[in-house]
């Protein structure tokens, strides 16, 4: 049986963080800033992932 696997979606809150990075001009540094504080990350890691996209 070929099933598909799931696809996986942001939570409400990250939705709202990424609104102004949809509609802007990229990711702002204030919302990297606030979705590190969120989700407990290291700002310079996620820096780095951002940076080889």
């Amino acid at each position: 049986m070929n099933r598909e696997p799931p696809v996986l979606k942001p939570s409400e809150e990250l939705e709202k963080l990424l609104v102004e990075w949809k509609s802007g001009d990229g990711v702002k540094s204030c919302t990297i800033n606030a979705i590190c504080e969120e989700y407990s990350l290291d700002k310079k890691h996620v820096l780095k992932f951002k940076d080889s996209l």
